[in-house]
């Protein structure tokens, strides 16, 4: 669940717009293959020295979250505005 707390916000926010930055500066884009590399370092560095199948299953299960949410609020809609554009294949 991506909708945490403002004061959390407010705290992190500084350092993922700084990342964010470093990644595209202006151009909006980053190749798969870093924000692939970036996101595996993040969550690599998240964990225990020993993770058990509980923390490294939790991880998978934000992931997961993530992708699904991420489906809903930015791909669908993409999706939605080619349709009208297009036409519908079903």
């Amino acid at each position: 669940m991506p909708y945490i707390k403002q004061s959390i916000r407010n705290k992190l926010d500084p350092f993922i717009d700084e990342l964010i930055y470093c990644l595209v500066g202006y151009d909006k884009y980053v190749e798969p293959g870093t924000l692939n590399y970036v996101l595996t370092r993040i969550l690599s560095r998240t964990l225990s020295d020993h993770p058990s199948y509980g923390e490294l299953s939790s991880i998978v299960g934000v992931l997961e979250t993530m992708k699904l949410e991420f489906q809903r609020r930015i791909v669908s809609p993409y999706e939605d505005k080619k349709i009208l554009e297009n036409g519908d294949v079903y």
